[in-house]
């Protein structure tokens, strides 16, 4: 009964005391791997969805849609380190809608694809 009151207070604190914008991206590093919908958001930080981006762009100067494909993108970047998984198997851990988009929504905010990006890590570690 004690730790359902305290996680109560506690998601109580999270929920109103925090900035919007920090609840948001708090939200969305939590549910990196879901297909976050700007309703869930909204719904999760309790807010009209026309508030999220304007609370969110000033305070990190993104749209929330832009953070989240770079959050998705960073966390493609941890996975092609650490693992050998395909970049179908990446594209769809990270709800991607398919591998194609992954791949074009990485090389365009990386520059390079994942595959290029795994082999020049790993060649570039292996050398060190």
């Amino acid at each position: 009964m004690a730790w359902f009151y305290f996680k109560t207070i506690q998601s109580y604190r999270i929920n109103n005391f925090l900035p919007l914008a920090t609840r948001i991206k708090s939200y969305i590093n939590e549910h990196i791997c879901d297909n976050i919908l700007l309703a869930d958001i909204a719904e999760a930080v309790h807010t009209s969805k026309k508030n999220l981006n304007p609370a969110f762009k000033a305070e990190f100067g993104v749209t929330i849609t832009q953070f989240i494909r770079s959050a998705k993108i960073d966390r493609a970047k941890e996975i092609l380190v650490i693992s050998d998984a395909a970049i179908p198997e990446i594209a769809s851990h990270l709800a991607f809608s398919t591998p194609s988009y992954f791949i074009k929504t990485f090389k365009n905010i990386t520059g390079m694809t994942p595959n290029y990006f795994r082999n020049n890590f790993l060649s570039l570690t292996a050398s060190q």
